[in-house]
């Protein structure tokens, strides 16, 4: 039985083939695309060995590994994805010094050989984790954008903190987008303050003449 190891990159994958019985693999390889054109290339390639193909290893690098995954799950071949560490740790056992996509490749289907991963379906929770990542990313883009907003307006108009607990609240932003600084809102109308945003007018209708009598403390 065959085994590979799949160097995945952005645009282009190598692939590596370590036969039964052999402790190193294959020096030839092959680069494809990550396309369908490339995935039916390595299908060919695949098809084409000696013997057929056990078990597949490729890194859990980045998002561009799941197109692959699920191409070689959709034809029944067995994928094992592993932690970029231990690919790295199993390549300086076997004191590997080369560091290129073929290498990574041929080492990838040396630790298939020899430490066997399990293989499962690679796909399983993905999603699920994909979109955990994402709802953290967008927590953390929120956070800085409310510190960007409060450094504003404590260098712009301070005096709105005396209005709002949180400048970040909806009435106060919609407040700010008519009147950034305190100059700008000695210049609106009560009625303009008040109008700032629909949604929240009975807030703002409150707070619109409290807003023009403190600005001038700060406008200069």
């Amino acid at each position: 039985m065959t085994r590979i190891g799949i160097d995945v990159g952005g645009r282009t994958h190598v692939v590596a083939r370590c036969r039964e019985g052999e402790a190193r693999a294959d020096r030839g390889v092959l680069s494809v695309s990550q396309s369908r054109a490339g995935f039916s290339a390595l299908d060919a390639w695949l098809d084409a060995g000696p013997e057929p193909v056990e078990l597949v290893v490729m890194e859990s690098s980045g998002h561009y590994w799941m197109p692959l995954a699920a191409h070689l799950r959709r034809r029944d071949v067995p994928v094992a994805v592993v932690n970029p560490l231990a690919a790295r740790y199993f390549a300086k056992s076997r004191l590997g010094r080369t560091k290129s996509d073929p290498a990574d490749a041929r080492s990838l289907a040396e630790m298939a050989m020899r430490d066997t991963p399990l293989a499962r379906d690679p796909l399983v929770g993905v999603e699920l984790r994909q979109a955990a990542r994402f709802a953290m990313t967008l927590v953390t883009e929120q956070a800085k954008v409310c510190q960007r907003l409060y450094r504003l307006v404590e260098l712009g108009f301070p005096e709105l903190r005396e209005l709002f607990d949180d400048p970040t609240c909806r009435t106060a932003r919609a407040v700010l987008r008519i009147a950034p600084t305190a100059r700008a809102a000695t210049r609106r109308h009560t009625a303009t303050l008040a109008n700032a945003s629909p949604a929240a007018r009975r807030r703002s209708d409150s707070r619109a003449p409290s807003t023009r009598r403190i600005a001038p403390s700060t406008s200069g």
